[in-house]
């Protein structure tokens, strides 16, 4: 719509002339007006502000993710990261909450790291063309492996892998089974049958040593998009 007011108006111009006062009866012509403005939208409610973790440099995005415009690093670890300290910070304030409250507070703080990392995981692989689902952590490493030769198991002792098996394990019944052990976390986890139907237990210290391992697993996922 500019550029067509603005061509019309030129046009116009053209037509222009003043009167003749030598000229018993004169008409003169003048156009005014300006071509239609360019509106620019801005949904300032959706921005997020972002600092790089590496030059330092303040820019704007719409959603999470996104490549710093100065130095190109990808800013999804420092978004994980992130999120990790606030899952910290919850459950610090579940250590001075009622019982009931307390556990919600944790149960909710293992399904917000789980999701974290699930996020963070499917991003780095999507911009190395590859999407891969991290809730299930076993079947992430697999595919990985698959597709980038990355091995996150590698860091880790059998015990300890095992460890990471079992909160995602954890994770997936909170969120699909209501916390009720089933029999396909007890063979996932090698866990005791006897446990089948009772809800399943999850603590703070358990999820501060999963963020603890999931930052050094990231490292890893982090070089698919460098």
């Amino acid at each position: 719509m500019q550029k067509i007011s603005g061509d019309f108006l030129k046009s116009l111009k053209k037509l222009e002339r003043k009167p003749n006062r030598n000229d018993f009866i004169s008409i003169g012509i003048s156009v005014k007006g300006k071509p239609t403005p360019i509106t620019y939208y801005s949904e300032k409610e959706l921005e997020e502000k972002v600092t790089c973790s590496k030059c330092t440099l303040e820019y704007t995005i719409y959603g999470t993710f996104a490549y710093c415009p100065d130095c190109g690093i990808h800013n999804s670890q420092q978004i994980l990261f992130a999120n990790f300290e606030t899952v910290s910070k919850m459950l610090d304030l579940a250590k001075n909450a009622d019982s009931d409250i307390s556990q919600q507070l944790i149960d909710n703080c293992l399904e917000d790291t789980v999701s974290s990392f699930d996020g963070y995981g499917r991003e780095c692989t999507e911009k190395a063309g590859t999407v891969i689902k991290f809730q299930n952590i076993s079947g992430a490493n697999k595919n990985l492996k698959d597709n980038f030769g990355i091995d996150i198991s590698s860091s880790f002792s059998t015990d300890d892998w095992q460890f990471i098996i079992n909160q995602f394990q954890k994770r997936h019944l909170l969120s699909h089974k209501m916390g009720v052990i089933d029999k396909e976390y007890i063979k996932k986890t090698n866990g005791n049958p006897a446990t089948i139907g009772r809800k399943v237990k999850v603590n703070s210290d358990d999820i501060e040593k999963l963020i603890d391992y999931l930052r050094t697993m990231s490292n890893s996922i982090q070089s698919v998009v460098k």
